[in-house]
């Protein structure tokens, strides 16, 4: 790291090179509940920079312009991320704190009392725990748009849009016959859902003899199915209500609770429900995602086996480590040995840049036992 010229003697202790890693793996310890590990679990690094499963024909371009192969990684605020170029797609973002920050930090040393090496510390661990959860927002992301679609399919911030698609066996894409939901999200009461459910559970076990026992649903879809017209008639003829005014409408009878009791009383298996909302930067400010869980599908799938493995390729900063000694301005680390990260100082003007960077992808396990079931017609 840099000399202890701008700091006093005890900041040197935290910022050597094995605690520096000590400090990126505390921040990333609030991550370890992320959302894609419910589905996904690390696979092994290798050098193999192609997806396993086919080779796309086009680049996955996502929230970001494309760089040039030495383009330094964008620079973003506490919130958002990036994806770029890469056949295994890469992507990243990195922090700066400069001259201004730590005027200000020194600032808030004298009024609170507070080390400025400790105020420095903490400010690293807190952009450092926002650079590790856009990380992981983006593995969760992929994860679960190749969930529900097995796609990857993103919208790119400069307008762009590029997919890679998953093989998906043969007839396991199905529409249901009346669709549930119209074009607006509005009910179609010529729909039943649950007899459509109970037909399917039997088809996809029976005819197609998958391995499935459970539905993956979004939360808004879960919220539309408990509120459509034929599903809460449904439940109304199951429950025993005594002494109740049967002109009211069937919602202000049951709970949503109440409901999925008696749906699944019914054979209905029962739902995974997945509630995930990510943001990406538009001019340097935080905009809503679509969402990664396409609202419009439910998933069969196994409760025995998570559907995927992220495959990661090995850092280029490996071999930058390999080469020999690195200047004492500059620090790497690789946070659960895959996230690479790099601190470097500058001094004209003086700026200490924290870059993080992973390139993985998630990869199917096993196709077969999986099957995405359209009930919402597109827009």
């Amino acid at each position: 790291m840099r000399s202890n010229t701008l700091y006093s003697y005890d900041i040197s202790q935290f910022l050597g090179a094995d605690s520096f890693g000590v400090l990126l793996n505390t921040a990333n310890q609030k991550y370890n509940e992320a959302i894609w590990r419910r589905y996904a679990d690390w696979g092994m690094p290798t050098d193999d920079t192609e997806w396993v499963q086919g080779m796309k024909e086009t680049p996955i371009l996502v929230r970001a312009s494309i760089l040039g192969p030495d383009g330094n990684k964008p620079q973003r605020s506490t919130e958002g991320w990036n994806v770029y170029k890469g056949s295994v797609p890469e992507f990243g973002h990195s922090f700066s704190i400069d001259q201004d920050d730590f005027k200000m930090l020194r600032k808030r040393s004298k009024l609170e009392g507070t080390p400025f090496e400790n105020l420095m510390v903490d400010s690293l661990i807190q952009n450092s725990s926002n650079m590790l959860g856009g990380i992981h927002n983006e593995l969760s992301h992929m994860v679960l748009s190749a969930l529900s679609t097995a796609e990857i399919h993103e919208a790119s911030v400069d307008g762009g849009k590029y997919d890679f698609q998953f093989p998906l066996e043969k007839g396991h894409k199905l529409d249901v016959t009346t669709m549930w939901f119209n074009k607006d999200g509005s009910a179609n009461e010529a729909a039943d859902p649950v007899k459509d459910i109970v037909d399917m559970q039997k088809y996809l076990t029976d005819g197609l003899q998958l391995a499935v026992d459970h539905w993956k649903i979004s939360k808004t879809l879960l919220d539309k199915l408990l509120a459509h017209p034929k599903v809460i008639s449904a439940c109304m003829a199951r429950a025993e209500f005594r002494n109740v005014n049967t002109s009211l409408q069937g919602s202000l009878l049951l709970t949503q609770d109440e409901e999925l009791a008696i749906i699944h009383g019914l054979n209905i298996w029962l739902f995974d429900v997945i509630d995930f909302k990510t943001r990406h930067e538009e001019d340097g400010k935080p905009q809503l995602d679509e969402p990664a869980f396409d609202p419009k599908v439910m998933v069969a799938a196994n409760s025995q086996f998570k559907p995927f493995t992220i495959k990661c390729t090995n850092s280029i900063y490996r071999d930058r480590l390999k080469a020999g000694p690195t200047a004492n301005t500059a620090l790497y680390s690789f946070v659960e040995d895959r996230i690479a990260v790099l601190s470097t100082w500058q001094e004209r003007p003086i700026k200490n840049i924290v870059d993080f960077g992973l390139q993985a992808g998630p990869v199917f396990r096993n196709t077969h036992d999986l099957s995405i079931l359209k009930v919402q017609a597109d827009k």
